[in-house]
């Protein structure tokens, strides 16, 4: 993997938890930025609103094409990602059958992490938690996930993060 993981993970929190905290109109604008096509973004828009400021829901439902535009609109993006971008836009067919990189799948994959996962211990997962919030910020979603890791001291932040990519990552291959 060449993306710097917790460098990764840590700005793609903090955008997203931005969005998620913001007006409902700030995602909006994004989107109609990114999505030229007005009916997509009508329909993109539409799915956000229905999601209720639920970054993970509305983020896991696109496709990994537009996931890449949003990571490039934050500045995460990558010379690998870029020529995925490429080959669907030239191939539309390719979305289902090119590889997808490390830069668009590591944060696919950390908000599914979130998603599947209380924030508590998680025996199966091998992960350790430490300072573990009060019980009602624990559910499983974008929101506590992001707020929890972003909450952590540096060393331990960086350690979950590893602990959830090998986790996370590791099952994929």
């Amino acid at each position: 993997m060449t993306i710097d993981l917790v460098l990764t993970a840590t700005k793609f929190i903090n955008a997203y938890r931005e969005v998620e905290k913001g007006a409902p109109k700030k995602a909006e604008d994004i989107i109609n930025y990114l999505e030229k096509h007005k009916p997509t973004a009508q329909h993109l828009c539409s799915s956000w609103r229905g999601r209720k400021q639920d970054w993970g829901s509305f983020y896991l439902n696109l496709s990994h094409k537009f996931q890449h535009k949003i990571l490039k609109f934050w500045g995460l993006a990558d010379p690998a990602g870029e020529e995925y971008a490429h080959q669907v836009e030239e191939s539309p067919a390719k979305m289902l059958f090119a590889d997808v990189p490390d830069s668009i799948i590591w944060p696919h994959e950390l908000l599914k992490f979130f998603n599947n996962h209380g924030i508590d211990e998680i025996p199966e997962t091998g992960i350790t938690l430490s300072s573990l919030p009060p019980d009602d910020r624990r559910y499983g979603n974008s929101a506590n996930w992001g707020d929890y890791v972003l909450a952590l001291p540096a060393a331990e932040r960086e350690q979950l993060l590893h602990q959830i990519a090998a986790y996370s990552l590791e099952r994929r291959s």
